[in-house]
């Protein structure tokens, strides 16, 4: 089973926060690049949450 994609894991292979967005929902966008991938992770948090975690990261096309 593949690894979970993760904005630390993302980081961890050199990829590098190329902007963010503040959805309406709540919650925050990472968009991560390296060379021409680009990734778009969408982080969220509570009060009792000990770390931001991240919900999902997909590829962009």
């Amino acid at each position: 089973m593949a690894e979970k994609v993760t904005v630390s894991s993302l980081l961890a292979q050199d990829y590098a926060i190329a902007g963010t967005s503040a959805p309406a929902s709540g919650g925050a966008g990472l968009f991560l690049r390296k060379g021409a991938k680009l990734y778009f992770c969408f982080v969220s948090e509570t009060r009792q949450s000990a770390t931001v975690s991240t919900e999902y990261c997909k590829p962009v096309e």
